[in-house]
């Protein structure tokens, strides 16, 4: 039953990922001594990772490259065992955790998420093999992280009456923007969201006064404009949305419950920013969305001053990859903060 129930995971995480059409933007690797390295032959378990309690053992053992090192979890035959990384800020939605794995019985990698706290588990979910003595295969799979996650950390199994060895384990948090599915019918952008930019050369031609223009068939490619026709000018920020500046910082109560910003950036050029946050209700500053492919957003919390004064923010770095227009939405409780970046 165990194996059916195995089996029918992996088929379905399989299929879920052969439907998932995937807009990558960049990843963000996490440093969980996935080598197992720093640690004498025998250390249970290795730095950066903990033995959880489960009455089994962990130790490290040599491979055949002396700057790696393998990773062998010991189940008691009535119960598996684990051992956990340390927790990490949560960048994205997704995790991909890989692992070469070997021994007998079965073997596991999961994440856990949690809040900000770090004592609240707020998901879960795991993938799991049957092990074998003379191959070694790569176990690997990727898992939504939940919106309101802000730690997560790294958890390694041995089932009940397993033994399984570990070596070269990854994890990597990435922003994987997934379509509706067929026939959903789209929510309408954020105020002051700009359509993304046609083609580079396509030209719409403008319609009769009072005609409507019917789309075009699949696969049609609109006409080059004419020689010597000038491209339009780039769009540019609505004069209505204040312009973001650098290293500029707002304080909670200053905003209003929906703000709008806008910068404009080269590609390479960044953009840092500081967002206060309300700690005593729970409440942090996260990315809610952008398009990846324009912009690499990545954050961490800054806390200044010691208790009772401390202050709690969320620092923010817009970095442009390429030419074009995104709309990053943050949010944090009931309030949205959007900021349209406008790359050229």
């Amino acid at each position: 039953m165990k194996t059916k129930n195995i089996l029918t995971g992996s088929l379905l995480g399989a299929a879920a990922l052969l439907a998932m059409a995937v807009q990558a933007g960049p990843d963000r690797d996490l440093h969980i001594n996935g080598h197992f390295r720093g640690t004498p032959q025998g250390y249970d378990p290795a730095p950066g990772w903990t033995l959880t309690a489960d009455g089994g053992s962990a130790k490290i053992l040599p491979t055949r490259k002396p700057d790696k090192f393998m990773l062998e979890i010991k189940a008691d035959p009535s119960r598996p065992q684990s051992v956990v990384s340390g927790m990490h800020p949560v960048f994205g939605n997704t995790i991909e955790i890989k692992a070469d794995v070997s021994g007998r019985g079965y073997a596991a990698i999961a994440y856990e998420a949690f809040d900000q706290s770090g004592s609240r588990l707020l998901g879960t979910d795991k993938r799991s093999c049957t092990l074998s003595h003379r191959a070694e295969q790569k176990l690997k799979a990727y898992f939504p992280i939940p919106g309101p996650a802000r730690l997560i950390r790294i958890r390694l199994t041995a089932e009940a009456g397993s033994a399984a060895f570990f070596r070269d384990v990854e994890a990597e948090l990435k922003y994987i923007a997934t379509p509706p599915p067929p026939g959903t019918i789209a929510a309408p952008p954020p105020p002051g969201t700009i359509a993304a930019p046609p083609p580079p050369g396509t030209v719409a031609a403008p319609p009769p006064p009072g005609t409507v223009a019917a789309p075009p068939p699949p696969g049609t490619v609109a006409a080059p404009p004419p020689p010597g026709t000038i491209a339009a000018p780039p769009p540019q920020p609505e004069v209505s949305a204040p312009t973001l500046q650098h290293h500029q910082y707002f304080e909670l109560k200053a905003l209003r419950p929906v703000e709008h910003f806008q910068t404009l950036l080269p590609v390479r050029g960044e953009i840092r920013f500081k967002l206060q946050n309300y700690p005593l209700r729970r409440q942090y500053w996260t990315v809610v969305s952008y398009d990846a492919r324009i912009c690499r957003i990545s954050y961490r919390q800054d806390r200044d001053r010691i208790p009772p004064f401390r202050v709690d923010k969320t620092e923010f770095e817009v970095k442009a990859l390429r030419p074009g227009d995104t709309t990053v939405e943050l949010a944090c409780g009931r309030k949205r903060v959007y900021v349209r970046v406008s790359v050229r």
